[in-house]
């Protein structure tokens, strides 16, 4: 008789030439993968509630902002100082009619991250994703006087002038919310300062930019090139890592080759074909092992809600091949790997085998 590996309770499956090599706990461990998954896409979306809270009180300062972006921040430093290992995994949450609440959380999650792995305490990580929530929360505070009378491109002017303040805007609001950590604060109004002296708005360079702020902009640029807007290039997060490392000069560097060292060279979002042929979707770095993350794999025989993911670090005789684009996928297969136009990003924890 035909060995068939059971993948739940209702669906067995016949091993099929791509599913023959593959290890025995590979199949197993597959509903514990998916039932994880499900998991963190709820606190994901619990946590963007709160992300939504936070950035709306700031326009009424009081403590219940610090303690909206504690309750954000506080649980993902748990998990980056656990024992266990961590994952940042692409989330496929339903969209909001504001990307800058994805980009605030993404942020906060990239950042606290690179916090982790540059040697920073708990307290640090927290206030570094603490500014991260909020760095961007300066943009489009612009008084309606300064458009009452212009013309285009009088508008466009104002919009550019205050994009250049934006941190400055956001880092006089946060210094009026109470207990609001200097440091967190001091993150929000350089994160867009580089190293050489050409950033913005102090244009400051070297030692003056603070490590929060350095950790910030790297995650800062990534997650623009991963999520472009204004009619810029689409990039897979693939091509926007090798952005960022061509971007690289004046940014810190050791937070540039951890970040990537980190997220690997294939992050989550990824479109990939694996050396046995198989085409999937990397939905999470192994920050133990950052050439090794999971991959959610297309195969016709397994229903899309019991996809495959393949763990690399079980799965050691499994490589990456190359980097796959969206058009380069049939289109059945894109529909069934499902990669968002919009990435997201949050930290997930799973006991060490």
């Amino acid at each position: 008789t035909t060995e068939i590996y059971t993948l739940s309770l209702h669906d067995a499956l016949p091993i099929s030439a791509e599913l023959s090599s593959l290890k025995r706990e590979t199949i197993e461990r597959n509903k514990d993968c998916l039932e994880r998954f499900a998991a963190c896409e709820k606190r994901y979306e619990k946590a963007m509630d709160k992300v939504v809270e936070a950035l709306k009180k700031v326009s009424s300062p009081n403590a219940e902002v610090l303690e909206a972006a504690g309750e954000v921040v506080g649980p993902m430093a748990e998990t980056f100082l656990s024992d266990l290992d961590v994952l940042i995994n692409v989330m496929t949450a339903k969209m909001r009619d504001e990307a800058k609440h994805y980009h605030a959380l993404n942020v906060a999650v990239l950042s606290m991250m690179l916090a982790k792995e540059m040697g920073l305490d708990k307290a640090a990580i927290e206030e570094v994703g603490i500014g991260s929530l909020f760095h961007d929360v300066g943009k489009g505070r612009i008084p309606i006087q300064r458009f009452s009378k212009g013309n285009m491109i009088t508008m466009n002017k104002v919009l550019k002038e205050y994009y250049m303040e934006h941190p400055k805007i956001g880092a006089k609001m946060l210094a009026a919310v109470p207990g609001f950590p200097p440091s967190a604060q001091m993150l929000v109004l350089q994160h867009h300062e580089l190293l050489d002296g050409t950033g913005f708005p102090g244009r400051i360079q070297g030692a003056a930019v603070t490590p929060g702020a350095r950790i910030a902009a790297v995650a800062n640029v990534y997650d623009r090139l991963c999520n472009s807007k204004d009619g810029a290039p689409v990039r897979t997060p693939h091509e926007a890592m090798k952005a960022l490392y061509k971007k690289r000069g004046p940014l810190d560097p050791k937070a540039v080759t951890m970040f990537i060292r980190k997220l690997g060279v294939y992050p989550p979002g990824s479109l990939v074909e694996l050396s046995n042929t198989m085409q999937g979707m990397v939905v999470s770095a192994n920050i133990r092992d950052s050439l090794r993350p999971s991959v959610k794999v297309h195969h016709p025989d397994i229903p899309k809600r019991e996809a495959l993911i393949i763990d690399l670090t079980i799965e050691t005789e499994l490589t990456v091949v190359k980097a796959l684009r969206p058009d380069d996928l049939a289109p059945d297969v894109l529909q069934y790997l499902n990669p968002g136009k919009q990435v997201s990003f949050y930290v997930d924890a799973a006991p060490r085998a």
